[in-house]
């Protein structure tokens, strides 16, 4: 078999063999040097303006050519491409974004010369195997939260239900009591004055399921009314398009939710809210210039969990950007038609 081909499969499968970006880099390198029997070699990583060491192979930390195999190695991240000298070879790894890493090396008489073509074939092989490795990792990233997620939607969707059952039996079932007994003892304006406030009650409730706003407004509609209802000074921008009846209802409810958490936590003087279709999404976003937090050291709420949640469901993407004293502000994006 070439040499060249063995290299090839060798380091294919060195890289393919950790589903971690780092340590696949640190075996495709280390399966070059196994394969060509070369003394040593570095990982670098862009760091900042300059580079980061990642691995050391075959080397000592006092090692003479660690100065200059690191100026190559920052050379060939800059031009992007195989570079040489005498002693030494620096190739770039390719990635999304230009240079992702560079595999440097102290060169040897070999039988088969390592030409450029082979070594920019060779870091096209492991780019993508890291590519494959950092997707990988992104995708058990994703499920776990996920999993999290979903594990907090069931306990929240499992309050609701207790909350109405609570709303159904404590209040609705007193005022149908009341109604009976004043009924049974000749009472009869006392049991419709109960009738009238147990239908009052069948009404929050039925509102709160599915808003009454959003059924005879329209979207745009109730999004207005929500704000007004608000009491702060808002700004509505919106230019919708025939929507499917489940994203205005997931659209509608994760803006509530979040001018509730705007006013509830942020306490802001104004509202901004933008709902406009482009090509086959909705996107939504809601301003506010209130005291703002950390996202990174606060922990999401139940609201936002089913914020999240519902987008995620129809196939959208919802983000929070916020600093204290800088506000707060909540993009979404869904898909015209619910899958």
């Amino acid at each position: 078999m070439d040499p060249r081909f063995r290299a090839l499969r060798e380091v294919a499968r060195a890289a393919a063999s950790s589903p971690n970006p780092q340590a696949a880099l640190v075996r495709g390198l280390r399966a070059l040097l196994d394969c060509y029997r070369l003394p040593c070699g570095e990982v670098f990583v862009p760091q900042g303006p300059g580079l980061a060491l990642r691995a050391l192979e075959g080397c000592e930390g006092n090692c003479p050519l660690h100065d200059p195999i690191r100026a190559l190695a920052a050379r060939a991240l800059n031009e992007g491409r195989v570079l040489r000298t005498p002693a030494l070879v620096a190739v770039p790894i390719p990635g999304e974004r230009g240079p992702r890493a560079v595999y440097a090396f102290a060169r040897r008489d070999l039988a088969e010369p390592l030409d450029d073509a082979f070594l920019e074939a060779l870091a096209s092989v492991v780019g993508l195997w890291i590519d494959h490795a950092e997707l990988y990792q992104r995708l058990e990233t994703r499920e776990a939260e996920r999993g999290r997620l979903l594990r907090r939607l069931l306990l929240v969707q499992e309050e609701e239900r207790r909350r109405i059952g609570r709303e159904l039996h404590d209040d609705l079932g007193a005022h149908l009591t009341a109604a009976l007994l004043a009924l049974k003892t000749g009472r009869e304006e006392d049991a419709r004055e109960q009738i009238r406030t147990a239908m009052a009650t069948v009404r929050r409730v039925s509102r709160a399921l599915r808003p009454q706003a959003l059924e005879e407004l329209g979207l745009e509609g109730a999004l207005r009314a929500l704000l007004a209802a608000s009491g702060l000074p808002y700004r509505l921008e919106a230019r919708l398009c025939p929507l499917d009846p489940l994203v205005e209802m997931v659209a509608f409810r994760v803006l509530q939710e979040a001018v509730t958490n705007a006013i509830r936590h942020g306490h802001p003087t104004r509202l901004e809210l933008r709902l406009v279709c482009q090509g086959e999404r909705l996107l939504g976003e809601l301003r506010d210039d209130g005291r703002g937090f950390d996202p990174a050291t606060t922990p999401p709420g139940v609201g936002l969990v089913g914020m999240r949640e519902r987008v995620e469901q129809l196939g959208g993407e919802l983000s929070i950007e916020s600093r204290p004293g800088a506000g707060t502000r909540v993009r979404f994006s869904l898909p015209r038609e619910a899958p």
